[in-house]
């Protein structure tokens, strides 16, 4: 998960106030797992005497 941060600041002379804006964008990455199978033939061989 990546985290990604804006921060931008303005200071308007007229007021003299300090106006703050915090934008924090999220992305998430998908992590796709593929399960293998292995599948096992067993072979009997019968002996006759």
């Amino acid at each position: 998960m990546a985290l990604g941060l804006g921060l931008g600041i303005g200071l308007h002379n007229s007021n003299q106030d300090l106006i703050v804006v915090v934008t924090t964008t999220t992305t998430e990455t998908t992590t796709s797992t593929t399960e293998s199978t292995t599948t096992t033939t067993e072979t009997t061989t019968t002996i006759t005497i």
